[in-house]
């Protein structure tokens, strides 16, 4: 009997955990790109409107968004510079979409046990929990100006869930374009 509470106490803390993970950062690059000659970058303008968020969001992050690109990318040793000199163009863009989670649960008693009060009487045997959340995206792109068009090399981004409705995190949004760009430029 304390072995199944104990085992109910260890699946309900790996649930719990598995909703409270950092972020992870993934990128992707062209094996075939260069970055050594790269000396200057251009911020391309950055979107009016976030998919799936309040339709003013971007009011607020746009500024912070683009400091947090030009720091990184100017202690990295590159030159901001205009769009058409630039040697990278560098676009942010991100995302909110609804998501539903269902877990199993995975406990119910054999069929016809009713030996244990406590195991028959548990809210939630044999059920299943819904949550819905927001998955958010956040991705950064960087294309090399080839003769004035913008040929895409990496690509980094980054996800996390939030509640339904809840207001977008400017700090969190800065922390993650931080994240993305660390990953840049690609080892070799």
């Amino acid at each position: 009997m304390h072995i199944i509470r104990l085992s109910l106490c260890l699946l309900f803390i790996a649930i719990l955990g598995a909703c409270s993970r950092v972020p992870k950062v993934q990128t992707q690059a062209n094996p075939q790109a260069n970055f050594s000659d790269i000396k200057t970058f251009a911020v391309l303008p950055l979107p009016t409107q976030i998919t799936g968020a309040d339709p003013g969001a971007m009011v607020e992050i746009a500024g912070p968004a683009k400091a947090a690109i030009v720091g990184d990318m100017e202690a990295k040793g590159y030159q901001q510079v205009s769009q058409a000199d630039a040697d990278i163009l560098v676009n942010l863009h991100g995302e909110l979409l609804p998501r539903t989670q269902v877990i199993d649960t995975g406990i119910a008693p054999p069929p016809g046990y009713y030996g244990d009060p406590w195991i028959t009487g548990y809210p939630y045997a044999s059920q299943q929990i819904v949550r819905n959340y927001e998955q958010g995206t956040l991705a950064i792109e960087i294309s090399k100006n080839v003769g004035g068009q913008p040929q895409l090399e990496w690509v980094g981004w980054t996800t996390s869930k939030r509640a339904p409705g809840a207001k977008i995190n400017v700090d969190n949004v800065v922390a993650g374009i931080h994240e993305i760009l660390a990953d840049f430029p690609p080892e070799k």
